[in-house]
């Protein structure tokens, strides 16, 4: 198994309030076996996270993933660790979603791709 770290990215939205848009980055360790495999964790961990809850003042919070659009092989200690993570506000949520899921997508077809071609090699 190889340790990686992968950067979730999810939007906050918060009913009933004019607030610019927020969102959270959350880097995470993932034990797999390829990239590949790697990603789909990430993914599912991400999916997994999705939630809504009311907040103090009654209003409806929904936390949905976006997607993965960090990826990199590391050494580090437990699987899911989140190991960063921050809230950004964007003043153009629809370009910032559009943007992470086509990072997203193109980690996912890179890496399938790198994996096929390495096996390929061997």
């Amino acid at each position: 198994m190889n340790w990686y770290i992968a950067k979730l990215i999810f939007h906050i939205d918060i009913e009933n309030t004019d607030t610019v848009a927020q969102f959270h980055e959350s880097f995470r360790t993932i034990q797999a076996l390829s990239l590949s495999e790697a990603f789909e964790k990430a993914q599912s961990v991400g999916k997994s996270e999705e939630c809504i809850f009311q907040n103090t003042r009654g209003n409806e919070i929904r936390w949905k993933f976006i997607g993965v659009n960090y990826l990199q092989y590391a050494t580090l200690l437990s699987d899911g660790m989140e190991i960063y993570s921050s809230t950004l506000t964007k003043n153009n949520p629809d370009e910032f979603i559009r943007e992470t899921k086509i990072t997203s997508h193109v980690i996912s077809t890179h890496y399938i791709h790198q994996e096929i071609h390495s096996a390929e090699l061997r």
